[in-house]
């Protein structure tokens, strides 16, 4: 049940911030993607306890960005986390950890929207966040 929640709460607050934007160039009016992301390789029979460490609401993934949700098909999991810096939710930095099925091996991607601060930081704190799952390979790839 909790699960189903978070999920409406996602697609709501998805609809929320993409209709504006498809409706407005200038919604997102500054802002970057990283051109690094991060590729996180976890051993093949840990991988759903890699995903259910990553949606822990125990501690953001890395500074004040939290869990908000995933999307999951036949051949791809999408996990996205969030950080507000305003009332509105117009300024945020995103991370979206990316898997196609049944891969072990995560994409972390990076970008903000509205704000200047930094994605090295969140970096950083992703790269340091999942060391702490346990045995990961991290290495850093071009963001696609």
């Amino acid at each position: 049940m909790r699960a189903i929640r978070c999920n409406m709460l996602l697609a709501l607050a998805l609809v929320g911030w993409i209709q504006p934007a498809v409706s407005s160039q200038s919604y997102c009016a500054t802002g970057e993607v990283s051109p690094i992301a991060l590729r996180v390789t976890v051993r093949p029979e840990r991988r759903q306890d890699f995903i259910t460490f990553l949606q822990s609401d125990k501690e953001p993934i890395a500074l004040g960005a939290s869990y908000v949700g995933r999307a999951e098909g036949a051949d791809f999991l999408s996990i996205s986390f969030l950080e507000i810096f305003d009332a509105k939710g117009a300024s945020k930095i995103s991370i979206g950890a990316k898997n196609k099925k049944p891969s072990s091996v995560f994409d972390f991607s990076f970008w903000s929207c509205n704000t200047t601060h930094s994605l090295e930081p969140y970096q950083k704190a992703v790269r340091n966040r999942v060391t702490q799952f346990g045995a990961v390979s991290i290495e850093e790839v071009v963001s696609q």
